[in-house]
């Protein structure tokens, strides 16, 4: 019984951690020297992480339920039934998502060559997608620069409206090829 009610206290614990370490995360880039490159990648997979193991918890906390009620094919056990789904499929989409990321960055690392110090100082170190300053980058074949892994935001999800058309570019291009 008592695990049934830690549950919440449990999911409302892992989002402050989700919450402090972004903030640590972009703490350490304010207070670091040059440009941290792989920031993106850190945030990425705090946020999968952790809601990975909400996802997880709320799942077994279904579970719970069930076993501790009994399945008595009611109104209630419905409800129940189609939250376990609900919860299921986004850890699903969660899971193929990741995969899917990557995919993307190993592609982008063997299909995009990386850009020379002397190309980076021409295209004024820029980075088109985040438009941050960069010290390493890949290079699009029509020029673009770009941080390899400030690219996770627009690739993880196709319904964004403030997308880069950059990135679209270099979906279609990771699509086709």
């Amino acid at each position: 019984m008592f695990l049934l009610l830690t549950f919440e206290c449990f999911t409302l614990f892992l989002d402050t951690v989700q919450t402090l370490v972004k903030y640590l995360i972009h703490l350490g880039d304010l207070y670091r020297q040059g440009v941290w490159e792989s920031k993106g990648l850190f945030l990425y997979y705090t946020e999968f992480v952790t809601d990975s193991l909400i996802l997880v918890a709320t799942l077994g906390h279904y579970l719970h339920i069930m076993i501790l009620h009994g399945v008595s094919f009611t109104l209630i056990d419905a409800v129940l039934f189609l939250n376990m789904r609900s919860v299921f499929n986004n850890l699903r989409r969660k899971i193929s998502a990741y995969y899917n990321y990557r995919q993307a960055i190993t592609n982008m690392q063997t299909q995009y060559p990386d850009a020379t110090e002397s190309e980076l100082e021409e295209y004024n170190d820029d980075c088109a997608i985040c438009r941050d300053s960069m010290s390493c980058a890949k290079k699009l074949p029509c020029g673009h620069m770009f941080h390899l892994y400030s690219s996770s935001d627009p690739l993880d999800d196709d319904s964004s409206p403030s997308q880069p058309i950059v990135s679209t570019s270099i979906k279609e291009n990771l699509r086709s090829g």
